[in-house]
């Protein structure tokens, strides 16, 4: 939607509330899509919008093979700031247990990055930076007040309520030359999580008793995420959905995730490497992704389906 056209937010907000808790939904689980997505940036606009078309019509695609709701908002263009974030993550209000048994999948598109020497923080920096302002990632207070980790959004879906939390952002991993300042909004970090898990199977994931999570990063640490006509990250994911999804049965929404991620990163690295990131260096895109659940089973020994 072109800028000028856009509603105000305030009435963005308002219409997702009133889709997540229409009549015909109420009673529902849902599949829940936050889209953050940088349509402004210069670099990135065309492929920020054609992801945000392929992300949806993919989760739209997984409601409706499991006949399960689906509910979306989007933060970008003249929205893409950090309280419009806020404000949309805070309108899933979870008022009943079918509600409860919901999934909200966050994803982001944009720029990203990482701090130097923070290698036991795996997923990166998700760059908020208003398109007006002409500061860099050279000017570390602006960078503090002006960008926050994939981890530090994922908690807080985690505290909305819904059994099922997925955040994943496509979006580069290089590292910036200032180190992180801990007063910062990330400090959310140690908000715990439940164990890690390996693998995933539907009597897991689809067991009302336990919590899933999901966190998935298109670049490893230190790497740039390549955009072809979209981010190839996505657009291999939503290939990979849609193979699935023509074979796969009806039933629970269960999607075989860890089976799913593992695909999506081989083909994108496969396909990094037809690139050049920059002095004749081909890319070497690896997606990471984590899964945690609270399960006191040893999933290990059981095959995921």
């Amino acid at each position: 939607m072109p800028i000028n056209k856009q509603k105000p937010f305030l009435e963005v907000v308002r219409a997702f509330k009133k889709d997540l808790h229409s009549k015909k939904k109420e009673k529902a689980p849902k599949i829940i899509l936050v889209i953050l997505a940088d349509t402004l940036d210069k670099i990135l606009s065309k492929d920020c919008k054609k992801d945000i078309k392929t992300i949806t019509a993919t989760f739209k695609k997984i409601a409706a093979h499991f006949n399960v709701a689906f509910c979306s908002i989007q933060v970008a263009g003249k929205h893409y700031k950090w309280n419009n974030v806020l404000d949309a993550v805070n309108a899933i209000e979870i008022k009943n247990h079918s509600e409860f048994d919901s999934q909200i999948v966050f994803y982001y598109t944009g720029h990203g990055f990482r701090y130097p020497n923070e290698d036991k923080i795996a997923f990166p920096q998700l760059d908020l930076r208003p398109r007006y302002r002409k500061a860099g990632l050279t000017d570390i207070d602006f960078i503090r007040k002006n960008t926050i980790n994939l981890e530090v959004i994922f908690c807080m879906l985690r505290i909305q309520g819904c059994r099922v939390n997925i955040a994943i952002a496509d979006c580069c991993h290089t590292k910036v030359k200032f180190k992180r300042q801990y007063d910062s909004d990330d400090a959310m970090f140690g908000f715990p999580l439940p164990p890690k898990i390996k693998k995933l199977n539907k009597a897991i994931f689809t067991d009302d008793k336990n919590e899933i999570a999901i966190l998935v990063g298109s670049s490893q640490l230190g790497e740039p995420a390549i955009t072809d006509n979209g981010s190839i990250f996505t657009n291999f994911f939503a290939k990979a959905i849609d193979r699935l999804l023509q074979t796969y049965p009806k039933g629970d929404a269960y999607i075989p995730w860890v089976r799913i991620l593992k695909q999506t990163s081989e083909q994108a690295f496969k396909e990094s490497k037809g690139y050049d990131i920059g002095n004749g260096k081909p890319g070497n895109q690896k997606g990471i992704f984590q899964v945690y659940s609270d399960r006191y089973l040893n999933p290990d020994n059981e095959k995921e389906g």
